[in-house]
């Protein structure tokens, strides 16, 4: 991908700019401890990110979301990554350290939320779909959001009731302690 200055998206400018680094452990035995025998996934990695800078953390507006989001990153950001072939999911789990606060809307009255974990599904040639699981505080679960976005880049909320059920599949996995970096 070939991208102006002009065209780099905010995420990535950011990453560069605070100098982010990625640790990736792909060490299945360091990742996963115990799972049933149906729920293999293809790739498991613990990943970690961080940044040199003494700020704690950083954060940006994506007023393209729908509805318009900030972003925050911790300057430590850790999950589990796992990625399963038979139904093309990837699932990043165990998210600590990026948060989210809606801008516009009934959501922004609750706050931030820290986002727990990801799930995407991309269909070849179409629309790549998300459902995302959010905490508000260490008791208070959200609901998972779905969003589908666009080969073009649209963002559209809900996913269809097929795609959802795919996306909700169970994951039977006990975890290795996470040490970061």
């Amino acid at each position: 991908m070939n991208c102006h200055d002009q065209d780099v998206p905010d995420y990535v400018d950011r990453a560069c700019k605070f100098k982010r680094n990625m640790v990736i452990d792909y060490n299945r035995s360091k990742v996963i401890k115990e799972t049933d025998d149906t729920d293999i996934p293809y790739l498991a990695a613990n990943i970690t990110l961080f940044w040199e800078s003494q700020e704690k953390s950083i954060s940006y507006k994506d007023l393209d979301s729908k509805p318009p989001i900030k972003v925050i990153y911790e300057r430590v950001i850790t999950y589990r990554f796992l990625k399963y072939k038979d139904d093309n999911i990837v699932v990043c789990d165990q998210i600590k350290g990026l948060k989210g606060k809606v801008l516009k809307g009934f959501l922004r009255i609750l706050g931030k939320a820290h986002v727990m974990q990801y799930r995407t599904l991309a269909v070849k040639d179409g629309p790549l779909y998300v459902l995302a699981g959010v905490r508000k505080f260490r008791w208070l679960f959200g609901p998972k959001t779905g969003l589908t976005i666009t080969p073009d880049g649209v963002t559209l909320e809900g996913v269809p009731e097929k795609v959802k059920q795919r996306l909700r599949r169970k994951i039977k996995i006990k975890y290795e302690p996470l040490k970061p970096g």
